[in-house]
């Protein structure tokens, strides 16, 4: 965080890309099932409980507050022929119970609050998935989920503000047991003017941009 533009100076850097010296750790479940409503046709739901973090502690300061959302989801799978399925689901993001305040302690004392009230968000996703051979699947989809988070409270440290997202992809089988995929996701450029105070204490007449550039790839081997 920088001090000139927020009024906090903290960094909770470590020298890597992938983690930071701040650290917690939880356990969430995962619940689901899927049901055949017809040959070509399946139904499926799933239930993600809440990643209730402990205070993520780097020395002398302490992070309070930083949960990830319980997610609730229900989805159809068609298999329109032998080479393509259409899959669609919507999902709750229930962010309201898991983004509220987060708070920065120093030395047991607030130091820096962040009111985030975040709203409950859907999630509309449709994917296309076309068996080009026995072995090569090719894959494309869209889903779209309203920002969740009020243009009085965003902030360049949580700017989960994109809406919709494009992805494309592809999966082989070299053999029934082993597989590779890899996917593709961009979610073009999102903006927000923040509506609070004026900082230091607000994000008043802060402009934040993001957009995201993610890829996957994975291997697969079934026993």
């Amino acid at each position: 965080m920088d001090m000139v533009v927020t009024g906090y100076g903290i960094n909770f850097k470590d020298g890597s890309d992938f983690t930071g010296a701040a650290k917690g750790y939880s356990l969430a479940a995962k619940l689901g099932f899927t049901y055949k409503l017809a040959d070509a046709l399946t139904v499926g739901g799933v239930y993600q409980s809440a990643g209730n973090l402990p205070d993520l502690k780097d020395g002398i300061y302490k992070v309070k507050g930083f949960d990830m959302p319980a997610t609730l989801g229900l989805g159809l799978a068609w298999q329109a022929n032998d080479k393509l399925m259409v899959a669609a689901d919507v999902k709750d993001v229930l962010w309201s119970d898991s983004m509220n305040t987060v708070t920065i302690y120093k030395n047991g004392a607030v130091y820096a609050p962040f009111q985030q009230d975040w709203n409950d968000q859907i999630v509309l996703s449709l994917g296309l998935a076309y068996k080009l051979n026995d072995a090569l699947t090719g894959r494309i989809g869209y889903n779209h989920g309203k920002n969740p988070i009020p243009d009085q409270f965003v902030n360049y440290l949580w700017p989960a503000i994109v809406e919709n997202h494009y992805t494309a992809g592809f999966g082989y089988a070299f053999s029934k047991q082993s597989t590779v995929n890899f996917a593709l996701s961009y979610s073009p450029k999102a903006s927000v003017t923040g509506t609070g105070p004026n900082p230091p204490a607000g994000n008043g007449g802060m402009v934040i941009d993001h957009s995201q550039l993610n890829w996957q790839l994975m291997y697969s081997y079934a026993f």
